[in-house]
């Protein structure tokens, strides 16, 4: 099968990050130039950034008019919601979600691309090969998949690694009611629910090139958990138990009619 796609969309979380979507956008270009005739570059911004993502994206677009900004609400907090809001923003028949921080090496998308061809599949994710963050952010990121396998039937592992290519249209039938981070394993979750063909495979991590990663306290270089978002994300992971591939779903749907 062809090693090319019918159309894509780009989607990436870009908040106050000006020297990474400076670095980011030729680099997306080129991967979606090899992939694909038809393409957009859609990052989710916010509208109380302050530094210069949004003119560094406003001036990209100048030139090239696939490439876009979309403003997620004001109130709306964390990496899971701005994905959820983006989700609903592309228009494309392909989506590919990443970060744009440097941890991915975009021209993997063409093997992606080769694997869903290849395999049928409607859901290509990439796990972390080699993690190359820091001992804190790995241990939280290793507790917050441990809680959420033993909660559900999660078809990918490494759910919070952000290299996944699918089929636009499973999202017409996905409803997305995390209000935190469970927003992106919830969604691979659903489309597992629908019967998506999900195929995995590994890309080499590496470390963030510029910026703050989020959670860091000044002057240490620690990364410690927001206790606002940790317990967010608890809520979501209880609240959600009874949905479809909740390992429980069939006791907690029988048994409290609050399920969600």
């Amino acid at each position: 099968m062809s090693d090319r796609l019918p159309s894509l969309s780009v989607l990436a979380l870009a908040y106050n990050e000006e020297e990474n979507v400076r670095w980011a956008i030729p680099q997306l270009v080129e991967a979606c130039e090899r992939v694909t005739e038809g393409y957009e570059i859609v990052f989710v911004t916010h509208p109380k950034s302050t530094d210069r993502t949004h003119e560094i994206i406003t001036e990209a677009q100048r030139i090239n008019p696939r490439i876009r900004f979309v403003d997620q609400p004001v109130g709306v907090r964390g990496y899971g919601p701005a994905f959820a809001f983006g989700l609903r923003q592309i228009r494309k028949e392909y989506a590919f979600h990443t970060d744009i921080d440097g941890q991915f090496r975009f021209a993997d998308l063409d093997r992606a691309v080769k694997l869903l061809n290849d395999r049928g599949a409607d859901l290509v994710h990439f796990n972390r090969h080699d993690r190359k963050d820091p001992w804190e952010r790995k241990i939280i990121g290793l507790v917050f998949k441990l809680l959420v396998h033993a909660m559900y039937v999660c078809p990918v592992w490494d759910f919070d690694s952000a290299f996944n290519l699918f089929r636009v249209a499973l999202i017409d039938n996905v409803t997305i009611s995390s209000t935190s981070g469970m927003a992106v394993p919830e969604c691979w979750i659903r489309f597992r629910t629908l019967g998506a063909r999900i195929v995995s495979g590994w890309t080499e991590h590496q470390p963030r090139r510029a910026g703050t990663p989020a959670w860091e306290v000044p002057s240490s270089g620690l990364i410690l958990p927001d206790t606002g978002i940790v317990l967010a994300n608890l809520r979501d992971i209880w609240r959600l138990r009874g949905m479809r591939g909740g390992r429980f779903a069939a006791v907690f749907r029988s048994g409290d009619a609050s399920s969600g």
